[in-house]
């Protein structure tokens, strides 16, 4: 991995989503040696923290595009490092990122005002404030997954519908208070 991103500093996609052996070490390469990467899946590479996001999002700021889905080891210090450099985010996915609160989800939401995708399904410390808030803030939003979001309520999710009229998708399955 580390020799095809060292001889192609062009490249603007790349997935390793199930590569479960990548380190931050990889990650950090990847962020050092492909400046203009616009799209990156790390779904399910259990093993990346908040120290490679950090990188990513410091060194790679055309970024628009970022799958986290069950990285379980990154915290809202990721969340908070994307609000402050990864400005051009459309596409967020943390789905099973049990770390992720509101008060970081809010900081996303105020920075990355033209996000399209935000997918947080079944992390539950996300409730109504944080839902209302991007409801507020991204109202260009075609695609909201809440779905195993215990806390969020109809409250929350009216103010989705009254906020954002480009919503396309929505997931609220098992959300146990609607």
């Amino acid at each position: 991995l580390i020799s095809i991103v060292n001889n192609c500093a062009g490249m603007t996609r790349i997935d390793l989503g199930g590569c479960v052996k990548l380190t931050d070490h990889s990650i950090e390469m990847i962020a050092r040696c492909c400046p203009i990467l616009s799209h990156l899946d790390l779904e399910g590479c259990t093993h990346i923290t908040d120290k490679a996001i950090k990188e990513i999002s410091v060194s790679c700021p055309k970024l628009s595009f970022l799958a986290l889905n069950g990285l379980n080891k990154i915290t809202d210090k990721t969340i908070k490092q994307l609000g402050k450099s990864s400005l051009n985010l459309e596409h967020i996915f943390v789905s099973e990122c049990d770390k992720i609160s509101d008060k970081y989800l809010i900081r996303l939401a105020h920075s990355c005002p033209n996000l399209i995708s935000i997918v947080l399904s079944s992390c539950d410390k996300i409730t109504d404030k944080a839902v209302k808030e991007v409801a507020q803030r991204c109202v260009n939003l075609q695609t909201f997954a809440i779905n195993g979001c215990p806390k969020v309520t109809d409250e929350g999710v009216r103010e989705i519908a009254r906020k954002c009229p480009k919503l396309l998708r929505i997931r609220l399955g098992k959300c146990t208070k609607l």
